[in-house]
């Protein structure tokens, strides 16, 4: 009886220090974000002519508590590399595509409950999860099958109120990304106005075929030692 009792007050504290919370996870308010972009180059390379908007993708929204999450040491625009988002134990919330009205660049992906530390406090917007948004090309159904496809993506990572949701309207924006600084490609090919912090999605470089060959021979290599070691 007193396991019983014990495990029940365990369970009750865990679902006590986890509540629910939502963000809008969408960037079709002219006031918000600005469009996603796509780029033919690499990240090494990239300039604003080389930038347009994206006529089909898929974006993702990952998040966690910022006292259960890896730091993200992101770059000067919140952006991070794949490594870093597969250490940092972000959750998936949500997927949503390129904008039903047929907009470049934009996308509505509706309300979306996340699991956030803390609870709120007086309904009011005290909680904060760490998020990260992710965009990919191609029809790959997840980041990690976009990445290992070779298709162009990007994530881009920010810290951001959670609203109390149910049938609260007071559900926020996802401000976090609102308030990053653009890249100078973004820029330069939009100007200064509204300063939009677009998420890049950079091709990722294709492999020399000198460094393929390489990379065969290196294995080949491998295979015949690893034989004449058993012989």
């Amino acid at each position: 009886m007193k396991k019983i009792i014990i495990i029940t007050a365990i369970t009750g504290l865990s679902l006590a220090s986890y509540a629910q919370g939502n963000v809008a996870f969408q960037n079709e308010s002219p006031d918000m974000l600005g469009l996603i972009d796509i780029s033919s180059a690499t990240a090494a390379n990239t300039t604003a002519a080389t930038l347009a908007n994206a006529s089909a993708f898929t974006v993702a929204l990952f998040y966690g508590s910022p006292a259960s999450v890896t730091p993200l040491a992101s770059d000067a625009y919140g952006q991070i590399s794949y490594s870093q988002f597969q250490g940092a134990g972000l959750s998936l919330a949500a997927t949503a595509v390129k904008d039903s009205l047929g907009v470049n660049g934009q996308f509505n992906g509706g309300n979306v409950t996340l699991g956030v530390a803390g609870g709120y406090s007086g309904g009011s917007y005290t909680v904060n999860d760490v998020m990260a948004v992710a965009a990919w090309t191609g029809n790959y159904s997840t980041l990690a099958l976009a990445v290992a496809g070779g298709a162009s993506y990007g994530i881009i990572t920010f810290v951001n109120p959670v609203g109390p949701g149910g049938t609260s309207v007071n559900i926020p924006d996802m401000t976090g990304w609102n308030s990053l600084t653009a890249t100078p490609a973004v820029t330069a090919l939009y100007g200064n106005t509204g300063n939009y912090p677009d998420l890049v999605m950079y091709a990722q470089p294709v492999p020399e075929p000198g460094i393929l060959a390489l990379a065969g021979l290196g294995g080949f290599g491998m295979l015949m030692a690893l034989r004449r070691k058993k012989a």
